[in-house]
């Protein structure tokens, strides 16, 4: 097996790429670099949303619900690894579908381990998935209202960014609705 180096791009506030780095080194320096996350509903409700469970083996906030997504590969736009990332956690064995990726909104990211620019896309798609289990170990749509109590409840149960993502995705229905 051929193990492959991760570069990532380091981008300035402005979203400009200004390096290039190993993943290791950008993230042990904090350096600002991107991502792209995916919220998947289960139908145009919008009210039952896609979490996987992070394997036992990633680095990184091991087995804790959370949305699919991951780094943007250096010369990758946010688009492309949004596909990218789908295809390689949810597509493993099967062949993905032509699926809308509709871009949300952004978020910057930083906590002890990252310094990211996170671009957030929705999708609707019931399924059937095929998980890469080095990713996520199972998967299951929750219904939001149910997700918004069980948060406040048992936290340890979900990655630490998901009552932001939700808050930051009411607030797009909300604005996206007024403009109707």
């Amino acid at each position: 097996m051929i193990l492959l180096t991760e570069y990532l791009d380091v981008v300035n506030d402005k979203d400009e790429v200004i390096d290039k780095n190993t993943y290791e080194y950008v993230h042990a320096n904090k350096l600002k670099h991107r991502a792209s996350n995916l919220l998947i509903f289960k139908d145009d409700s919008l009210q039952e949303l896609l979490l996987q469970k992070r394997s036992p083996t990633k680095k990184y906030y091991p087995n804790v619900l959370c949305v699919v997504g991951g780094h943007v590969s250096s010369g990758e736009n946010y688009l492309q690894t949004a596909e990218r990332e789908m295809k390689e956690e949810l597509f493993s064995n099967i062949d993905m579908p032509k699926l809308n990726f509709e871009y949300l909104f952004q978020w910057n990211l930083k906590d002890q381990y990252n310094n990211e620019l996170h671009h957030y896309f929705k999708i609707v798609y019931p399924g059937p998935f095929s998980l890469d289990l080095s990713e996520g170990i199972s998967y299951d749509f929750y219904n939001i209202d149910f997700l918004k109590k069980d948060l406040k409840i048992n936290p340890e149960k979900y990655i630490w960014t998901l009552p932001y993502i939700l808050e930051l995705f009411e607030k797009f229905k909300l604005s996206f609705e007024n403009k109707k």
